[in-house]
């Protein structure tokens, strides 16, 4: 019996290790991360509308970004989106670069693209009648330059266990 509470700390140490605020870089690095998965300095709070409004007067006509789902669900890597003329012409594995899978592609139909990203926001912070409650809670950050959203956090019921889910939009850069 004492053998097996050795280990008791041990089990904590590698679950703190694996929830922490750290991004895994594609050369085994990690980097700190604020609150939007990104440099704490360029995070922005601000009105959907505000940030909505500097995107539209500042996105990049074709960009690409990376996002990653935070949630009690199973693992997937994340995935770079790439967008041209607002239309999602690229998603691939974010460890294989490979094109994703047919299923995973539709999972991510709400999201795959900045403006769709800022229409599910409005759609789950304000659903419509009939369509379900809105979460007990719901955070966004944004980017302080384009105004993108650089993570969504949804708490759907205050009090249940396991029911959080985060988007974590990051590394958005344009391309041509």
């Amino acid at each position: 019996m004492k053998n097996v509470l050795a280990f008791v700390p041990m089990i904590f140490v590698l679950l703190a290790g694996a929830c922490d605020d750290r991004e895994h870089q594609a050369d085994g690095g990690t980097r700190d991360v604020g609150a939007g998965g990104q440099d704490a300095s360029t995070a922005r709070e601000g009105s959907l509308a505000e940030n909505k409004a500097l995107w539209e007067r500042s996105q990049p006509p074709h960009y690409r970004y990376r996002l990653r789902a935070v949630c009690f669900c199973p693992r997937e890597e994340p995935v770079w989106i790439e967008v041209r003329g607002g239309q999602t012409v690229a998603i691939t594995d974010g460890a294989t670069g490979e094109p994703v899978t047919a299923a995973r592609k539709e999972s991510l139909e709400n999201v795959n693209t900045v403006e769709k990203l800022f229409a599910w926001i409005e759609q789950v912070g304000r659903p419509a009648p009939g369509t379900g409650p809105a979460p007990d809670e719901m955070e966004v950050s944004y980017d302080a330059t384009l105004g993108y959203p650089t993570r969504i956090a949804i708490d759907a019921i205050a009090d249940a266990v396991d029911d959080e889910f985060t988007y974590l939009i990051t590394a958005l850069e344009a391309l041509d």
